[in-house]
């Protein structure tokens, strides 16, 4: 089970990397093509992890692979949610951290030999990108399912009148409802990935909800001055900025 990106120490790359000086290492520093196959092995190893996390990621409920919640939550399968926000915490921290270290590494140990091997790490590091962005998608995508219905419910397909609307009193529940949905999602993000992944999530779901709003008032073919001071009053409400 995975729960949070646990990244490489540079102590554990110290003993990956020791003895730098041995007669290995004085064989790969005069042979450029063992260097080549050793770079392109831990290119397959890092392309290996992220095709085990997109494993775990998309796996569908059933089938061989899944992820579980911590012991204290009676071994539950995670939702679909929270397993991308972890999978993409790990993405994350492979691309971010750990191939930067490696590549350091080799930066560090063979560059005084002329050898450039920069360029043999941005092929996984692409690849984990990949995987955040489609990652990203599906947990926005997830969440804005049930905010998008919220939406619908109260412009378009609940039966509200928007041609003969009474002058309005409040905000209706379903602006509070989707608030609720967004303090959920901030919650869900800090807890299971952490608070750097915030505005990642949160600015396309704003977005996306943003967009879904707008499509489904250009589908009401007419609204009264009331069903409009309504519809300010909500928008005011659910304004980007108090989101």
């Amino acid at each position: 089970a995975m729960e949070r990106a646990c990244p490489i120490q540079g102590n554990e790359l110290d003993t990956v990397f020791a003895g730098k000086s041995n007669g290995a290492w004085k064989v790969l520093r005069k042979n450029g093509g063992s260097l080549s196959l050793l770079c392109a092995l831990f290119c397959d190893l890092f392309n290996a992890v992220a095709d085990s996390l997109h494993t775990l990621a998309f796996t569908a409920e059933g089938d061989a692979c899944e992820m579980y919640i911590p012991a204290q939550s009676n071994g539950k399968s995670l939702p679909d949610t929270e397993k991308y926000l972890i999978v993409l915490a790990n993405c994350h921290m492979m691309r971010t951290s750990v191939i930067a270290k490696v590549q350091q590494k080799f930066v560090d140990l063979f560059w005084s030999d002329h050898v450039d091997v920069s360029g043999f790490f941005s092929l996984p590091a692409e690849v984990f990108l990949h995987l955040e962005h489609k990652l990203l998608v599906h947990y926005t995508a997830n969440r804005g399912r049930k905010m998008s219905s919220l939406l619908s419910a109260a412009i378009y397909t609940g039966g509200v009148d928007w041609a003969n609307m009474d002058q309005p009193e409040q905000v209706r529940e379903y602006a509070f409802a989707l608030i609720t949905e967004f303090i959920y999602v901030h919650e869900e993000v800090s807890r299971t990935a952490g608070t750097s992944f915030l505005r990642r999530v949160l600015v396309p779901l704003v977005e996306a909800v943003a967009q879904s709003f707008l499509d489904l008032l250009e589908s009401v073919h007419f609204i009264c001055y009331n069903g409009a001071a309504q519809l300010n009053a909500e928008m005011a409400f659910l304004k980007v900025g108090d989101l």
